[in-house]
């Protein structure tokens, strides 16, 4: 017998779980990619936003949004990763996992994979120049494979400037699908999972050298899993069961 349940996490880390089973999750950047210079850059998970300016977890640091609407509280936002050297644009990398409790046990895994999520970005400040490419994207990763892709490209060829963002649908670098808006606009990725899946991940990886390119994105990233109960467990559903079919069958003789 199989025990079906459910779980989530947010981006911000927070964990849903529907289920008297706790997952163990982690959610980074890691410390070393949180940071704001004042000067314009920063990147980070947003702990609080008012009017626009910000503060980022864990380090507390300040930034000043530059997108049309503020980042939501628990998103990831960042803008401008040169860091106040000119002509540098190192990509950054965040990177969500989704555990199964217990650990990956035989005859566990993940299905009905769905990473839902918000992307907000800046019109007009994203470059498709020699050297310095801005992007935005995020790879579903099962068992430490990629098996899904969605990147977002700048709008204009090769060699143009200060253009907005959109899915990139033939993989050739250009932006020319979905367009991401500045007050956010809405993907998905799902993938069918199945029972040897026992790490499900989403890593997003993002380029940005411009003072307007900035974005933030936030939802969350879902997955069921089927998890074999331990003999003890198994035996006492299977009792449970016996009686409840006891019972009806004494009602259904007594009626």
């Amino acid at each position: 017998m199989n025990i079906r349940t459910f779980s989530s996490i947010f981006l911000a880390g927070t964990i849903s779980s529907h289920a008297a089973i706790t997952t163990i999750t982690t959610s980074v950047p890691t410390s070393l990619d949180f940071f704001s210079d004042g000067t314009g850059d920063y990147f980070g998970i947003v702990r609080s936003v008012s009017g626009g300016t910000g503060t980022l977890e864990p380090s507390g640091l300040t930034f000043t949004s530059n997108t049309a609407i503020s980042p939501i509280v628990g998103s990831l936002t960042g803008r401008d990763h040169d860091d106040g050297d000119a002509g540098k644009s190192p990509q950054l990398t965040a990177l969500w996992s989704l555990a199964l409790p217990g650990g990956a046990n035989p005859g566990t895994g993940f299905s009905n994979i769905n990473f839902t999520a918000t992307l907000a970005a800046k019109a007009n400040g994203w470059d498709n120049s020699t050297g310095d490419i801005d992007n935005i994207i995020f790879e579903l990763l099962l068992n430490g494979s990629v098996v899904a892709i969605r990147a977002f490209q700048p709008t204009g060829a090769f060699g143009v400037q200060d253009t907005s963002l959109a899915l990139d649908t033939n993989n050739d670098g250009v932006g020319d699908g979905l367009a991401i808006s500045q007050t956010g606009t809405g993907f998905t990725i799902t993938n069918s999972g199945g029972s040897t899946i026992n790490s499900l991940q989403i890593r997003g990886m993002f380029t940005s050298n411009d003072g307007e390119a900035a974005y933030w994105v936030s939802r969350n990233l879902s997955g069921d899993y089927d998890m074999v109960p331990e003999p003890s467990s198994a035996f006492l559903l299977g009792l449970g069961s016996l009686c409840l079919l006891a019972r009806r069958s004494r009602i259904t003789v007594n009626s």
